[in-house]
């Protein structure tokens, strides 16, 4: 946990506190060693919130986010029960960061307590479901540009077969991560949206600015997504059967990473390119 309640106020973990959890009331100590980020700890051990998970640097980056009101706080349905959300926000919007894998019915049981919420998924915690998104994005079909809307085969991506089923909005952190089809690689930070289907094979997917999501999680707006009228429309995606696999997107071969490349030197090697052309 990040607060407890220490003499009647929210505190983070300082060295030496003891606090009152503000889910279950059991005493909290904090922890604050040198290896796990400073977080506070129930006095006997367990977490009150069995949808609670340890947190990592990434959760609490995306947490500071929003206000410090806003992160940690305790929604009690009708019938009592009581879950911590990482993020609500003033307008009653959920947000929920997942790093660990969950279980189909743990998620279900999310989404129908919080109703109004969202999930963002970091994408970076496996690299090779990272290789495989990128595969897969290769061979996407631009369905629309403004706002810009794919569809991509599902493939051996686990992570987008995973959650491509969720009833509420499901975005991806893939971080600074630099795809092979440099269409894709924007150059301010960008969450992936998985628009929920029922369909095995294909799903569609949209780009948008992580500030956009940010902004309409804390105001209540909608999230628009990223106009790309510079990436023409697959001529192709609505005559072919759904479930036939997409048109390779063409890439010069001087445009292709390397598989010894690291993102810096492929990125390097692409800008180098682009000043030349």
């Amino acid at each position: 946990m990040e607060f407890s309640i220490v003499e009647g106020r929210r505190r983070t973990a300082k060295r030496g506190l003891r606090g009152t959890c503000p889910l279950c009331g059991e005493e909290t100590i904090s922890k604050c060693g040198k290896i796990r980020i400073h977080h506070w700890a129930h006095k006997r051990g367990g977490n009150c919130d069995p949808w609670g998970e340890p947190e990592t640097d990434w959760h609490r980056e995306w947490k500071r986010n929003f206000p410090e009101h806003c992160r940690e706080v305790t929604v009690t349905s009708e019938d009592g029960e009581k879950h911590r959300a990482d993020v609500k926000t003033d307008c009653g919007r959920v947000i929920e960061f997942q790093h660990s894998p969950i279980s189909f019915e743990a998620r279900e049981a999310r989404e129908a307590f919080y109703e109004s919420m969202a999930w963002v998924i970091n994408g970076l915690r496996i690299e090779r479901e990272i290789k495989r998104f990128d595969f897969q994005l290769i061979h996407a079909r631009v369905l629309q540009n403004s706002p810009l809307k794919l569809r991509i085969p599902i493939g051996k991506c686990v992570l987008i077969r995973t959650w491509s089923y969720s009833k509420v909005g499901v975005y991806i952190d893939f971080g600074d991560t630099l795809f092979s089809d440099i269409r894709f690689n924007f150059s301010i930070p960008a969450l992936w949206r998985l628009f929920p289907g029922d369909q095995e094979s294909h799903v569609e997917i949209a780009p948008v600015w992580q500030a956009e999501f940010i902004d309409a999680a804390l105001n209540g707006g909608s999230v628009n997504g990223i106009n790309a009228p510079n990436i023409a429309i697959s001529r192709d995606h609505e005559n072919g059967p759904f479930g036939e696999f997409p048109r390779k997107v063409e890439i010069s071969p001087k445009y292709r990473r390397r598989k010894s490349e690291t993102d810096l030197e492929y990125s390097l090697r692409v800008w180098e390119f682009d000043e030349n052309d």
